[in-house]
């Protein structure tokens, strides 16, 4: 006859699946000396019940104690009157229903127990080793709750050796849903460049790529090429191949951090963001001298990705000889998803080399910029998603489908967002579709119904296709900056009526007034938002032609300027497409069509006026190209060119025709943009009392602009807010979109 004991029920939300959290609940259980159960309640949560008397002590520790990669955002505790237990234990999953969020962690870089196991032990050079502290986790997951059975793991029962450390409490492969062995789990094939079957050798492997080879890897959320970044034909040949006219910049993966330190200048907040369990790419500064071949490589920048083995297939490959640098870039054709799936050899590599582990979501390799002492993400993807972000404010049952270039979509649950892994541009149905799935897999997996639907302001960006998908839902239209900005409100977790003054500067966004809005300034107040500054508007007209031909912006300045005369003394009709012909049809249409206050295209006019880009071939390129002339240094505060609300951009460009010499133009129109932002921020802000001043979107990348506007602001004795878990791009437009209908719901509700 069992005792009769008082017992607790406690229900923990967080992020407490697939992190190893129920073998911890026991071992503290058991250490604490209670007896109950732990059981996971699929979206809900996780169940606890422990000994009454033993609650407090329990739930300090559990707090105290957790796993690495587990947050607890809340727990609910209530007596139960009626329960015996003689032991604790680990209970089955029960998918309860309920309005309650619990989160999933994202697919985590292989931890240091795991690595060692590479080298020694039963699981020597197996190329899926993974624990309950790391491994695929979003990637494989195909529904809730989180075990085995549910994820692509399920097509491989473990073996007995691997079912004993599963079973055993005291393994780090207790209840790790993803652990297997080369008995029991995936495996590699090798295949040649016409498709063949090849055996598997990895140091053979290694030594190919070595030699100038370049392989196709898939890896466990999505695909890469990979070569030597020694053999110059080879990177040549890849940039050709993957890239075709484009000199988007590749990244690269070294072997160890002491590689990486070779060749780029790093801080510590670098080294962190490069070693953490995340294990993005991190765009860094290369140092002065370094042996590597930027011409292909980054063409034309001064900065490159560079991202640690995050796989054990990677580590194995470094292992087994592979150089200590080498290309790292994602298997997809130019525009379109990569591919997750097994492939014919269409992509030009020598070797291909495949599994047989089903992937549920391709997941891209996440991607930040580093500016000094802080980041800012670029791409938001592998190590993130699917985690979410917290906010009180927010209004469930929210949809929302981004913009319609680097894309993301966003759904809400009550105080929770959680967005989608990068998509792309939607300038195709492949993106479309994968956008669709990616959406279509989260509500799945949370049981999510949409009830409000939230799309840019823009009539025919293409994730507007999907609206009709919906029906039933309220559809809602958000101006593209106004997004931005309550992105950074919720990035920051302000509260979303806060009043911050905030800059949101990127290239283009579909304005109230139909133009081509860039750069605009934004109160925030309990009261919405309001529209109080921006930049001189210029002719705009061939509305996109005018970002991927700078040339076309730099002629539609001269014209405002009344110095369209001038032309040749700065280029030729060649930088036309048309020739002089073009040149004539432009000078004669300015003033036509629409208008952009876009600093973005500012920037790309000094670009092309400078020499450092003929045609963009990659989003943002010209600017970033001018960036790379401007440097990191000498950055000097300028007078403003400020004219009442207006960033007065044609005055700069006035300046910058007066200035001699490259280096000393670019980092001029960088400094004068940063003044004159911070001129009217700093303004505005006095005059209403407010003590907060952001800064948002595309533009917020820049190193220059972000470093001397941030100064300025703090030296006014304000607060500068940036970015720190959201895009400031338009990868961060849904978060944003859900934030703003938040607002206003609340508004229109209170």
């Amino acid at each position: 006859m069992l005792n009769h004991v008082v017992y607790s029920r406690i229900l923990v939300t967080g992020i407490v699946q697939s992190v190893g959290f129920r073998p911890f609940i026991k071992r503290l259980a058991e250490d604490v000396g209670t007896t109950g159960h732990v059981r996971n309640l699929g979206s809900v949560g996780v169940e606890i019940v422990v000994e009454q008397r033993l609650m407090d002590v329990f739930v300090r520790r559990m707090e105290r104690e957790k796993p690495e990669l587990s947050a607890i955002y809340s727990h609910e505790v209530e007596a139960i009157p009626d329960y015996e237990a003689d032991s604790f234990s680990i209970l089955g999953s029960f998918d309860a229903s309920s309005t309650s969020f619990s989160p999933l962690p994202p697919d985590i870089s292989m931890c240091n127990g795991c690595r060692q196991d590479l080298d020694v032990g039963r699981r020597v050079d197996y190329p899926f080793i993974s624990c309950t502290d790391c491994g695929p986790r979003y990637a494989v997951i195909r529904s809730l709750p989180y075990d085995r059975e549910k994820t692509s793991f399920a097509e491989f029962p473990l073996c007995s050796e691997c079912s004993e450390e599963y079973t055993a409490m005291s393994n780090r492969r207790f209840h790790a849903q993803t652990t297997c062995c080369s008995v029991c789990g995936p495996s590699y094939y090798l295949r040649d460049s016409y498709g063949g079957p090849i055996p598997l050798d990895w140091k053979v492997l290694a030594e190919r790529i070595n030699y100038g080879d370049t392989l196709f890897m898939q890896g466990q959320s999505g695909s890469h090429l990979i070569c030597s970044v020694r053999v110059r034909d080879t990177v040549e040949n890849l940039r050709r191949r993957k890239r075709h006219e484009s000199n988007k910049p590749f990244a690269l993966m070294a072997k160890s951090l002491g590689v990486v330190e070779k060749y780029c200048e790093l801080t510590n907040h670098d080294k962190k963001m490069l070693q953490s369990s995340r294990r993005p790419i991190v765009v860094l500064p290369v140092k002065k001298g370094a042996n590597l071949p930027l011409d292909v490589i980054a063409p034309g920048l001064d900065t490159v990705g560079m991202v640690l083995p995050y796989t054990a297939a990677q580590h194995l490959l470094f292992k087994k000889g592979m150089h200590e640098l080498v290309v790292l870039t994602s298997a997809n054709e130019p525009g379109l998803p990569m591919p997750i799936t097994a492939v014919d050899p269409v992509f030009g590599a020598d070797f291909y080399l495949m599994h047989n582990l089903y992937i549920a979501q391709r997941v891209d390799d996440s991607v930040i910029k580093s500016l000094g002492d802080h980041s800012v993400l670029i791409r938001r993807a592998r190590g993130y998603v699917p985690q979410p972000l917290h906010h009180t404010e927010v209004v469930p049952d929210i949809l929302a489908l981004g913009a319609n270039e680097v894309v993301t979509g966003a759904f809400s649950s009550r105080d929770w967002v959680t967005v989608t892994q990068h998509i792309g541009n939607m300038r195709n149905l492949e993106n479309l579709n994968f956008l669709r799935d990616a959406v279509t897999h989260l509500r799945n997996l949370y049981g999510f119904t949409p009830q409000h639907l939230v799309v840019d302001l823009h009539p025919d960006f293409l994730s507007r296709r999907l609206v009709k998908e919906f029906s039933g839902t309220v559809l809602h239209e958000v101006q593209h900056h106004e997004a931005h900005v309550y992105s950074l409100l919720l990035d920051r977790g302000l509260p979303l009526g806060s009043e911050t003054v905030v800059w949101a500067v990127d290239g283009f966004g579909y304005g109230h007034d139909g133009n081509a809005w860039g750069t605009e300034l934004y109160i925030t107040s309990e009261n919405g938002i309001e529209r109080i500054g921006s930049a001189v508007p210029i002719s705009y007209y061939g509305n996109d032609a005018n970002a991927k031909y700078p040339a076309r912006m730099l002629l539609s300045y001269l014209k405002h300027l009344q110095r369209e005369d001038e032309w040749m003394e700065y280029a030729d009709y060649n930088a036309f497409k048309q020739g002089e012909a073009e040149y004539r049809f432009l000078c004669r249409r300015f003033g036509e069509g629409i208008t952009t206050s876009s600093v973005a295209r500012f920037l790309d006019a000094v670009s092309f006026l400078i020499g450092a880009v003929g045609e963009r071939t990659y989003r943002g390129e010209p600017a970033i190209r001018l960036e790379a002339v401007a440097g990191r240094c000498n950055i000097e505060p300028t007078r403003p060119f400020v004219s009442g609300n207006i960033v007065d951009t044609p005055r700069i460009m006035e300046e910058v025709l007066s200035i001699h010499g490259k280096r000393a133009r670019a980092r001029f129109a960088h400094d004068a943009v940063a003044t004159s932002l911070a001129e009217l921020a700093i303004g505005r802000a006095e005059e209403q009392g407010i003590t907060r001043v952001g800064f948002t979107g595309g533009v917020a990348y820049n190193y220059r602009i972000d470093r001397l506007l941030g100064s300025l602001v703090e030296k006014a004795g304000l607060e500068f807010i940036r970015h720190r878990h959201v895009p400031p791009g338009d990868g961060g437009i849904s978060a944003g979109q859900v934030a703003w209908l938040s607002s206003r719901i609340q508004r229109e509700n209170p």
